[in-house]
């Protein structure tokens, strides 16, 4: 970690503020990635001094670490690979406050809207695009709240206008916009309660609830072939029309809910096309190999449309600074993190 704490005194909440590392964006980049490793891997797009990267913080907690992360625009990547580097498995709660946010779990595609607040295993593959975002984040080990993989679905949506939903989006406001700025002690009180709040959410949460309705299961279903199918040249919605037996208007309307079939698969599209730029592996930074992989016409086609949904260009996606890998010392991390550290973190 290249960020160094903000709070000296013994009682207060160690903070990592990532401006205090350089005014230069690719180290910015660097030292965000290095410091928010237990949340997510990351790469910047576009940015320009400092603009972009607004808010990089973080606060240590008793069992959870606490983020809040505002943005310009971003992709970020969870592969298994990283986290067998870490001493327990981790889920990130993650509560949208504005901007556009997309993520991916296998083939689990949801959009983020402001309010929501989402639990996210993050054992498994995990991606996320997001636009004028603004979040805040609570990474937290498995077995701090009782999160059995076994058990639990890997996204679990946490969203209001329930009671109990609104409680664990208070209580996570309240927690990271004014707690933390207090004494450890009650902060890490007002942590405990967040923490017991989401471990009697997940007590009520199975993997497998009832057979859903035979409605609901189809888009199911539809969701996960566009999902398996957005690099096929011949997606259409007559291909999803005759996969499921169905006439053109019904697949327009069962998809509706995604924002119409054009729609979605052009946003779905453009999103992994970003996560090829910024981590493939043979792909990072060949802007036209990735057009033409997520069937695009032209690279000034796949360049416009980028354009138009990012706000960033295709090649300033690539010329930032992307994260490296973990290295094999897992006590890296917490050479500057000695005072005041939670044992589990200083692990990492």
């Amino acid at each position: 970690m290249s960020a160094l704490p903000s709070s000296d005194g013994a009682k207060s909440v160690p903070q990592f503020d990532i401006f205090k590392v350089s005014d230069d964006p690719d180290a910015q980049v660097q030292a965000m990635s290095e410091m928010m490793r237990p949340a997510a891997d990351f790469a910047g797009l576009g940015w320009s001094g400092s603009e972009g990267l607004e808010i990089v913080r973080m606060w240590l907690l008793d069992g959870v670490i606490l983020t809040e992360m505002k943005m310009r625009a971003h992709v970020m990547l969870r592969r298994p690979i990283h986290l067998r580097k870490y001493p327990n498995d981790t889920v990130m709660v993650r509560h949208h406050l504005s901007g556009q946010t997309s993520n991916e779990i296998g083939i689990d595609a949801y959009h983020a809207k402001p309010g929501d607040v989402h639990i996210t295993d993050l054992t498994e593959l995990w991606s996320g695009v997001a636009t004028d975002a603004h979040f805040y984040g609570a990474a937290l080990a498995h077995t701090t709240i009782g999160y059995d993989p076994a058990r639990h679905p890997a996204h679990v949506p946490v969203v209001p206008p329930q009671s109990y939903d609104c409680e664990i989006a208070d209580i996570f406001r309240y927690l990271i916009t004014d707690a933390v700025y207090g004494e450890l002690e009650k902060a890490n009180a007002v942590a405990v309660q967040f923490i017991d709040l989401l471990t009697g959410y997940l007590d009520c949460v199975e993997a497998d609830p009832d057979e859903p309705h035979p409605k609901d299961l189809r888009k199911l279903q539809m969701r996960a072939f566009l999902e398996k199918s957005l690099s096929n040249p011949e997606l259409s919605t007559e291909l999803v029309a005759e996969a499921f037996g169905l006439s053109r208007a019904s697949v327009y309307r069962e998809l509706s809910t995604l924002g119409g079939f054009d729609r979605y698969v052009q946003r779905r599209r453009l999103e992994e096309a970003c996560k090829d730029l910024a981590f493939g592996d043979n792909t990072r930074g060949v802007i036209g190999e990735v057009a033409q992989r997520w069937q695009f016409s032209s690279v000034q086609h796949f360049s416009r449309e980028f354009k138009r949904h990012f706000g960033v260009s295709p090649s300033q996606t690539v010329a930032t600074w992307l994260f490296k890998l973990m290295p094999d010392d897992p006590h890296e991390m917490g050479k500057v993190t000695a005072r005041g550290v939670p044992p589990w973190y200083a692990a990492i």
